[in-house]
């Protein structure tokens, strides 16, 4: 079964370094609070049972 990164991203098969990746939408609040303004989640498949996950993300400001 494949993991899901977020429940509201869409997961795309068709990524340059990873087997999935999605980018999720950030948390909007209106507020130059530091929140992240973007999202981004990378998962490449290992071994057996285990996967590579990066997640990152930044603002816009």
């Amino acid at each position: 079964m494949a993991a899901h990164p977020s429940p509201d991203a869409k997961v795309d098969l068709d990524c340059v370094d990873a087997d999935l990746c999605a980018r999720p939408a950030a948390p909007a609040d209106g507020s130059d609070n530091g929140n992240a303004d973007y999202l981004s989640v990378d998962i490449r498949y290992e071994e057996r049972d285990s996967a590579h996950v990066h997640v990152s993300g930044g603002t816009s400001n």
